[in-house]
């Protein structure tokens, strides 16, 4: 990306331009991270609400067969790539698992990969992210998603499952998060930055009139 300016901002027309330089230099760096719960220290335990690589987990809705209906399983779900997964079930409508940040704040959910799993006795079925209808099968796949700039994002489903009467709906399991922190630059930072421009944006303009 070119940083230069026309004039009469710059020296020259190739020259640098202070104010987009800066802006440039102060603007946060994105850190991309992957939560793939393979690390997670107690798995096989169902729970309401838990932290883990930066992101908050939580139930919400109407408790079913077991507490919370929402666990990092083993390797042993069915349809995983064999390692820890999050898996979740719809057994009583309206269900939902919302992903914030641990401490809350903005960030980017770029992708995350879906399978049906354990007592579901379909093949296909839907899942709504944010309001938005996708259709996972029982291979596991990597989704985008491309949610930028969110503060939470709420995951519903399975569609229920009427055939299965004791585990409607059946469970759904959610790997390898891929999302980026959004880190806005400070106001006490951003100021004397922007300040600084202005003086250098003062500069040049002299310089050129000379």
């Amino acid at each position: 990306m070119s940083l230069t300016c026309l004039p009469p901002y710059g020296v020259s027309d190739e020259s640098p331009c202070p104010l987009a330089l800066l802006l440039a230099l102060a603007a946060p760096a994105a850190q991309a991270a992957v939560v793939d719960f393979d690390a997670y220290p107690a798995p096989n335990d169902f729970v309401q609400s838990f932290d883990f690589g930066g992101l908050n987990f939580a139930y919400s809705g109407v408790a079913g067969t077991f507490d919370g209906d929402m666990a990092v399983w083993d390797s042993t779900s069915p349809n995983s790539n064999n390692t820890n997964n999050l898996i979740f079930t719809d057994n009583f409508t309206p269900n939902t698992v919302t992903i914030s940040r641990t401490g809350g704040g903005l960030f980017d959910l770029q992708s995350i990969d879906f399978a049906i799993s354990w007592y579901s006795t379909t093949s296909a079925n839907s899942l709504f992210v944010n309001g938005t209808e996708i259709f996972i099968n029982t291979a596991l796949a990597t989704y985008a998603l491309n949610l930028n700039n969110v503060a939470a994002v709420t995951l519903t489903g399975l569609t229920n499952d009427s055939s299965n009467v004791t585990y409607l709906g059946g469970f759904w399991l959610a790997d390898n998060i891929v999302y980026d922190a959004v880190a806005p630059i400070p106001v006490p930072a951003a100021l004397p930055l922007m300040l600084l421009a202005l003086g250098a944006l003062g500069v040049a303009a002299r310089r050129r009139r000379t």
